[in-house]
């Protein structure tokens, strides 16, 4: 097993890093690098960009502390090991069954001790087939340094919730039993998050979203990551306040987004985002999606 950045820089006594690596430890590529045209976004920079343990909100212990930044640096793990595993919604329901009998956490709150997260394959990479409920763009998070860094959807995460089949009801319906229905369905789902961290312009919620809108088939892979933060949906229903989604098993960050143009690509025919969207018009579609509160 090859050390992760984070190990790393535990070896090596580092606290704090200015940037996401760009060479992994082994000297592997991360998970940005194959892209076309990475960039460097403001959250990147040298002088005042967000390190990979993020920032943790002042009022934390010192116990807390360390954990929320053990689950930031998990968030922002580029050098997922292994060739990617095909993962299914229930693979990451039983995952979260698993977590739950073993007693690994305490709801809402990011473990201290990761280890049996590690064990259940939090770091390796996975790989998901399937279809948009919807994107939304995030506002800050510890992750990406909160409000230190400019408050632009470039400086924070894009969080997608996936489905194996195409939705069948209308996440911006906001009628009581529409609103009731897409819910249900979202509590189905599980979540796939774009860090900030070298995106693409791209790589945006609008894309996402003109993508879902078509009911194109998708094509995620990246990190496997438990967010210890949250609590999913019992029989259906969302807690209050929460992200709607069947598992707090994510693939986060994401490494590469693809899509399907035509049919199933079951024998080939993926296109990166990025390529899909070039041709003009493809992915036009209204900026609706506001800026969600931190922590979705």
């Amino acid at each position: 097993m090859r050390p992760t950045p984070l190990t790393l820089l535990f070896a090596l006594g580092v606290t704090a890093l200015a940037q996401i690596p760009t060479t992994c430890p082994d000297g592997g590529k991360p998970g940005f690098s194959d892209k076309a045209a990475p960039t460097t976004n403001a959250i990147d920079s040298a002088d005042k960009g967000c390190p990979v343990q993020g920032i943790a909100p002042t009022k934390f212990t010192a116990d807390q502390k360390k954990a929320e930044e053990a689950q930031n640096r998990a968030k922002n793990n580029f050098c997922a090991q292994g060739t990617p595993e095909i993962v299914t919604i229930k693979d990451m329901a039983d995952l979260q069954a698993s977590v739950t009998k073993q007693k690994l956490v305490t709801p809402r709150e990011p473990p201290l001790d990761r280890s049996g997260l590690v064990t259940l394959g939090e770091g390796k990479q996975a790989q998901f087939v399937g279809f948009v409920f919807e994107a939304r763009q995030e506002g800050g998070e510890s992750v990406n340094c909160g409000d230190t860094v400019a408050d632009i959807p470039a400086s924070h995460d894009i969080h997608i919730a996936l489905l194996e089949n195409k939705p069948t009801t209308d996440p911006n319906d906001k009628t009581p039993q529409g609103k009731a229905k897409a819910d249900t369905e979202e509590c189905g789902s599980f979540v796939a998050e774009m860090s900030p961290h070298h995106r693409l312009a791209a790589w945006n919620a609008d894309n996402v979203n003109a993508i879902a809108n078509l009911g194109l088939r998708v094509r995620v892979t990246g990190h496997r990551f438990f967010d210890g933060s949250h609590v999913p949906c019992t029989n259906g229903h969302p807690a209050p306040s929460q992200p709607k989604r069947v598992s707090l098993w994510e693939i986060h960050p994401i490494y590469s987004f693809e899509v399907c143009p035509l049919g199933t690509c079951d024998a080939g025919g993926w296109q990166p985002i990025e390529e899909f969207c070039a041709v003009p018009g493809r992915c036009k579609a209204p900026a609706n999606n506001a800026k969600k509160k931190s922590g979705e």
